[in-house]
């Protein structure tokens, strides 16, 4: 029943339902066209110990020595590297592009770094400049410590792939531009019909009035239309009923 009656304000207001309709196409091609495509550029460092780390006689893999240790300090280089100083840092030496450090949770010591920016050229140059400086904060943190060669942590870059295109932009946009478009054609067009069947001389007025009482050939057919009840005998006039039971007495 709803249902009906919204497709029925909805036809009665179709010049409503028309303009929003062009106004959401044109909200559409221009989502298309100006909104920019993001591009994502990410990498994967893994902090490791040398073969040696478990003794010159006996070298181990790396892969399979991943002490506790190395995990925090991942977490220590991340923390650094998003540091409200060291992101001004990036930005006053050129790398303007988003990006973000954190650790696996579940394989360890392997920082994941993503950058994302509108340029896919500056945010692989922005990636790669975020691998260097893990490099640097590495030395940093175990400069002056006198930690033996043997048990010294390095980085080792297994992923850095080129930027891809980030998929959702433009479809995001367009689904607001539809959306929102939609529900204000119905709200647009459920107002206005409100608006002119209150006002006076409007649909609902005319409907109650049913038809015009001032057209006086109409008043008379339905005056004429109107059906008289027949009297039943016996009905009359007082004076008339008395005189007739007098004369029969």
């Amino acid at each position: 029943m709803y249902f009906a009656e919204a497709l029925a304000v909805l036809a009665r207001r179709w010049y409503v339902v028309v303009v929003c309709a062009i106004a959401i196409v044109a909200g559409l091609v221009v989502a298309v066209k100006e909104v920019p495509t993001q591009y994502q550029a990410s990498g994967q460092v893994l902090l490791l110990l040398p073969p040696t780390a478990t003794g010159k006689g006996t070298p181990s893999n790396p892969y399979l020595n991943l002490q506790p240790g190395l995990t925090t300090m991942a977490t220590i280089t991340a923390a650094q590297l998003n540091s409200k100083p060291e992101q001004r840092s990036f930005v006053e030496a050129g790398f303007t592009s988003d990006y973000a450090i954190g650790v696996s949770p579940d394989t360890g010591p392997l920082l994941l770094i993503t950058v994302k920016d509108i340029d896919p050229v500056e945010a692989a140059a922005t990636r790669d400049e975020v691998i260097a400086r893990v490099t640097r904060e590495l030395f940093v943190l175990q400069e002056g410590l006198d930690v033996p060669d043997t048990q010294r942590v390095y980085p080792r870059t297994t992923s850095a792939p080129p930027a891809e295109v980030v998929p959702g932009a433009k479809i995001r946009a367009m689904a607001v531009i539809g959306g929102g478009g939609l529900v204000a054609t119905i709200i647009l067009a459920f107002l206005l019909d409100r608006l002119l069947r209150r006002r006076p001389g409007g649909d609902d007025e005319e409907e109650q009035q049913g038809p015009d009482q001032s057209d006086p050939d109409e008043g008379r057919q339905l005056k004429l239309a109107t059906p008289v009840a027949p009297k039943e005998e016996g009905e009359g006039t007082p004076g008339r009923t008395k005189r007739t039971r007098n004369a029969a007495r």
